[in-house]
């Protein structure tokens, strides 16, 4: 009888190849530990805007040129926000014609100090011009960039008669 050696099949080292990939994990993990840090943790989510109304607000007619002639609205906190978008509306109480402008002022000293009776410095400002004839004029929206954590809000009415107005602050990122 003859023997004839058999010839190794190549299926070995493919099912040991199959073996030793199915062993090791498909992405290794590794823990990374960062010395030094100290955790951060935020109380509350940081809001990306905020809306402030300033809802009703009776303005009589203003007849200086400083802040301290216009009717005060309230104030804005505006920290940690870099841009804001004032829009105004206005109810017309006569049939003459006129305008109101609303002022974000800072609220820094110097700049009170400055803006009584004076003309009035850094103003975000949104204004509105009415007929008369219409029930609500409404202003285009006008975004300005912030460059203080506070400020104070005004409204200028240049007609002979009180007004009622609405003003919107959107503070953003």
């Amino acid at each position: 009888m003859k023997t004839t050696p058999r010839r190794e099949s190549s299926a070995a080292p493919a099912l040991l190849l199959v073996f030793l990939c199915a062993a090791i994990p498909a992405a290794a993990q590794t823990e990374v530990t960062i010395v030094g840090v100290p955790d951060v943790n935020v109380p509350k989510p940081i809001p990306h805007s905020e809306l402030v109304v300033f809802r009703d607000i009776a303005v009589s007619s203003t007849r200086g040129s400083g802040s301290g002639d216009m009717t005060f609205a309230g104030l804005v906190n505006a920290g940690g926000y870099t841009s804001v978008m004032l829009s105004l509306a206005v109810e017309p109480q006569s049939s003459d014609g006129g305008s109101v402008t609303a002022y974000l002022v800072p609220t820094e000293k110097f700049v009170n100090d400055c803006s009584d009776g004076g003309p009035v410095l850094f103003p975000l400002t949104a204004a509105v011009n009415f007929t008369g004839d219409e029930k609500v004029a409404g202003s285009m929206s006008f975004q300005h960039q912030l460059a203080f954590p506070q400020y104070q809000a005004f409204l200028a009415n240049s007609s002979d008669r009180p007004v009622k107005a609405q003003l919107f602050v959107y503070l953003r990122h």
